[in-house]
């Protein structure tokens, strides 16, 4: 809050703070899900040479490019709703009260 308060405090618009926080939030969800699908290629790897048993064999691994791709999708949109909703309510808030508490 005292982030937004000093930024408000110096000139920015709400608009502008909203757009700063919903930047970083993408910015943080895209490497999120950039770390999270290579580990996950990492362990799918991992996970296809183990052995299981003899009714099922070998880990069964199916891979479906929709779901990485509906994945990729719902972490991004998640991360900028996230930065989105408190930064829009934050973005309203008087400076003067911020800085009072």
């Amino acid at each position: 809050m005292n982030d937004i308060a000093i930024l408000k405090a110096n000139g920015f618009k709400g608009k502008d703070i909203i757009k700063i926080f919903v930047t970083e939030a993408f910015i943080m969800g895209a490497i999120g899900t950039l770390l999270g699908l290579s580990l996950g290629a990492v362990f799918i790897q991992i996970l296809s040479g183990v052995y299981i048993g003899p009714p099922v064999g070998y880990f069964p691994i199916k891979f479906d490019a929709s779901i990485f791709i509906s994945a990729t999708l719902f972490g991004l949109i998640a991360s900028v709703g996230a930065g989105y909703l408190p930064a829009r309510k934050a973005a309203k808030i008087d400076p003067v009260e911020i800085f009072r508490k």
